[in-house]
């Protein structure tokens, strides 16, 4: 959901300050690019999602990471390089901005596309310390959560050894041995996805797209 969220909202965001004949397109650009340098900081920022009333949410994944600066300017700087006359062609035969960046821009800009997507995916399997702040009923726990949960049992129960039923019935658990599953386990996933996406990472989508 929050991958999915992200590269349909920021890629039509990096579309819109594209549009040369858009007015406020500088304005967003350079709206979106101060956040990348100045923030109100954790507590501004949880204060914001309870006044949302976003605590103990699943909306509290995806709608915060929507829009991100540093994933716009890159899809930006790629659809730069996509001709003008692409969607010029498509304005004259009356398509909407919005059909242009659905049927035209997006198929042409999967390279990019595919590349936030892992970087996107990432970031949010990755995500753990959201899941503590904003849901504290547990409810929304995330794998992140459950893994660093047990590793933190495995450790104390490390530290209780000297009692006989502990050390009959987990003698053969150690913290390292349970680091190394769990690492497997949170990375194959990732590991997984990047066979399908590597061939999308290849530059010059766009030659002969445009006819003389």
């Amino acid at each position: 959901m929050g991958t999915t969220t992200c590269l349909f909202g920021t890629g039509l965001l990096a579309y819109v300050v594209n549009i040369k004949n858009f007015s406020g397109r500088k304005f967003m650009r350079i709206l979106f690019l101060i956040t990348m340098y100045f923030g109100g900081g954790l507590i501004p920022f949880y204060l914001l999602i309870v006044k949302l009333n976003m605590i103990n949410t699943f909306s509290v994944y995806w709608i915060p990471g929507i829009f991100n600066a540093y994933y716009m300017l890159l899809m930006s700087s790629y659809m730069q390089n996509i001709p003008d006359s692409l969607a010029e062609s498509a304005r004259i035969d009356g398509c909407s901005e919005f059909r242009i960046y659905w049927r035209i821009i997006i198929p042409v800009s999967l390279p990019v596309y595919a590349a936030i997507a892992v970087y996107s995916a990432v970031g949010h399997w990755n995500s753990w310390f959201d899941c503590l702040i904003y849901n504290p009923s547990g409810e929304w726990d995330t794998l992140q959560v459950y893994l660093r949960r047990l590793l933190l049992e495995v450790e104390a129960l490390q530290q209780v050894q000297e009692q006989q039923l502990a050390r009959t019935k987990f003698r053969n658990i150690t913290p390292k041995t349970l680091r190394a599953a769990t690492t497997m386990l949170v990375t194959i996933p990732i590991i997984m996805v990047y066979p399908f996406l590597q061939k999308y990472f290849i530059s010059g989508i766009t030659l002969g797209s445009v006819k003389g």
